[in-house]
């Protein structure tokens, strides 16, 4: 599941953001808590304007037990989302997604 997010990851940054996205639901349909693939499908979506759907996407990430190291980015990307619409994310049982 690694290597196809990764090969995802490349097809952005060359950007085929219809190529990425394919990978990254390649990846969930094997993982539907892959919190890289989902992180990373939020910042596709977010790009194409989806911004709800984008949230959803982050939230789940942040739900899925990601690396220590995608925490605060997470976060920061469910507060700007929260911050664009208005809308607000399921809060976790932890608050890590308040956005704060």
């Amino acid at each position: 599941a690694g290597v196809i997010v990764d090969l995802g990851v490349c097809y952005f940054n060359l950007g085929d953001a219809n190529e990425a996205e394919r990978c990254f639901n390649l990846t969930l349909n094997r993982d539907p808590h892959h919190p890289v693939a989902l992180f990373n499908l939020g910042i596709v979506t977010e790009g194409r304007g989806k911004l709800e759907q984008a949230l959803s996407y982050y939230h789940r990430a942040l739900e899925s037990n990601p690396p220590q190291e995608m925490n605060q980015p997470l976060v920061d990307a469910i507060g700007r989302i929260q911050q664009k619409t208005g809308k607000k994310a399921p809060a976790l049982p932890d608050g890590k997604a308040e956005g704060k």
